[in-house]
Formats: structure tokens, C-alpha cells, sequence
């Protein structure tokens, strides 16, 4: 409950700072707030995460810089750095929150100097399905942006696939599945799924053929239209 609590007044914060726009949520806690938009829908599944991840899009598109390391400072995050890399994490007690860039081409940077709101972000692949397909919903009454449920289920596939310890990989491939399977029963939602993977790189989407051929292969073969 602190966590969710904490979760909440962190958007409170950055949506009165006139930052949250800026943001997209990812990562666990889209589930949460998936499953107030569609009514609260038991069959979107909830996972307890301790991480709080943004994407970033860039450019971002804002005339005026923000101090956003100020505004998490006052939240009782304080800022950690891992080396030799340098990426960023802002830690709390309760809950850790980082955040995330679409990584450009053969990008091998390790983090990426975000000016205009004064952190420096992860580059990592596969982030442009996300950004390309952002809706706005409104959570406990906060104008919020997180990606298309459809799509954050396939690019969680994906990811899926990269993951070396067996229980993430087991954790990411059925709550991806769930999600996916819900998108099902919501014709937009799936209209854009079977777009998004008709449309991506062959290489893309055989990692999410070859996951679905394991859990649920009629979902598969009607994702392929």
C-alpha cells in the first residue's frame, strides 16, 4: 500500500511540475493503470513492482528546462549511479524509479544526457514500438501517457526473450501473454496488435511468434490475420 501510495503522489509531483507530460510510463505499474481504464477488468493482471520506469521520447518537445532530479529529491528519492557505465537510478525505500530513451540505430552509449529535464537516461532497443503508439488515460485523476496495452504486450514479448533468469522470463512472458489475450476481446486494441506485428521487422516478430508458439499458439496464428 506505501508503494502505491508513493506511486501516486510521484505523478501527483510531476503532473503539477508540468513534467509528466514529458514522460511515458512503462513497466510494471502500466498494469495497474490499464486495469482502471477498462473498468477494472479482472482479467488484466496486476504485478507488485518495486521499480517505476519512464520512457523519455526524444526530442523532448518542451521550450523551458525542468529541474526533475530536484522534484524527485523532494520526494525522498535520492539519486544512485552505477559504474563504469553511469547509468541512473533514483532510489527510495519504497520504490526505485528510472528512466529510459528509444536508443537511435547502433547506439552504444550507455546512458544519454536528457537537457531539458536534467537526467541522463538508458538507451535501449525495441523502445520506438512504444512511442509510436502512446495513448493519454487518466489515472486517480491524473492525466497520464503510457503505450497502447497491445503493443506493450508484444514489446514485452520481445523483451521477454532477452531475459537470463528464468522467473523474469517466466513473469514478463505470462503477464504479456494475459494482457495480450485480454487485447483479444477489445477490437481496437487488437486491430493495432495484429498491425503492429504485421508491419515490424521480421526479426521482431519472430521472437514474438516464437514465445506465443510455446504458451498459446491460436493466439498466434490469429495474430498473423
Amino acid at each position: 500500500m506505501q508503494q502505491k501510495n508513493l506511486f501516486e503522489q510521484t505523478l501527483t509531483s510531476l503532473s503539477q511540475h508540468e513534467i509528466l507530460n514529458d514522460l511515458v510510463l512503462i513497466g510494471g505499474w502500466c498494469f495497474i493503470v490499464y486495469r482502471e481504464h477498462f473498468g477494472n477488468s479482472h482479467l488484466i493482471p496486476v504485478l507488485r513492482t518495486l521499480d517505476i520506469d519512464f520512457l523519455i521520447p526524444t526530442p523532448v518537445k518542451r521550450s523551458n528546462t525542468a529541474d526533475l532530479p530536484a522534484v524527485l529529491s523532494n520526494l525522498g528519492f535520492d539519486l544512485a549511479i552505477a559504474y563504469p557505465d553511469g547509468v541512473e537510478k533514483y532510489v527510495h525505500p519504497e520504490l526505485e524509479l528510472e528512466f529510459m530513451v528509444p536508443a537511435r540505430g547502433e547506439a552504444v552509449e550507455k546512458v544519454e544526457f536528457v537537457r531539458k529535464l536534467g537526467v541522463k537516461a538508458q538507451p535501449l532497443r525495441y523502445m520506438s514500438l512504444l512511442v509510436e503508439n502512446i495513448m493519454v488515460t487518466r489515472f486517480r485523476g491524473i492525466e497520464l501517457r503510457v503505450p497502447r496495452p497491445s503493443v506493450f504486450a508484444i514489446h514485452k514479448l520481445i523483451v521477454s526473450t532477452y531475459r537470463k533468469v528464468p522467473e523474469k522470463r517466466k513473469r514478463d512472458e505470462e503477464s504479456a501473454l494475459s494482457l495480450l489475450q485480454f487485447c483479444k476481446k477489445v477490437p481496437s486494441e487488437w486491430i493495432l496488435a495484429v498491425h503492429t506485428c504485421d508491419t515490424m521487422p521480421t526479426g521482431w516478430f519472430q521472437r514474438v511468434a516464437g514465445v506465443l508458439e510455446r504458451l498459446d499458439s491460436v493466439l498466434l496464428k490469429n495474430l498473423k490475420g
